[in-house]
């Protein structure tokens, strides 16, 4: 664990030391997800999905999507036009 302590601009932006950000990866436009509980904020990095991942939720959307009946091939159509960086820049 690395404890490290930084202060709130006034345009609320904060910074992340560079150790911090080597250690997790952290790049220029990296995204963060943020958890406030109480007086704590948790930081998340995000990160693309693996391939596998991505390749598990197409199929458990076709099996949901053929399961309601609907037509499926529009979605796949739809998803052979993005790449999995297309998708992720939308997060």
């Amino acid at each position: 664990m690395v404890f490290e302590i930084t202060r709130v601009s006034s345009k609320g932006q904060i910074v992340i030391p560079a150790k911090l950000r080597k250690r997790l990866g952290m790049t220029t436009g990296s995204k963060l997800l943020l958890l406030a509980e109480g007086p704590n904020l948790l930081m998340r990095v995000l990160t693309p999905p693996e391939i596998g991942t991505f390749t598990k939720l197409i199929d458990k959307s076709f099996e949901m999507l053929k399961e309601g009946g609907r037509e499926y091939k529009a979605l796949w159509s739809a998803l052979q036009r993005h790449n999995i960086s297309d998708l992720y820049r939308h997060i």
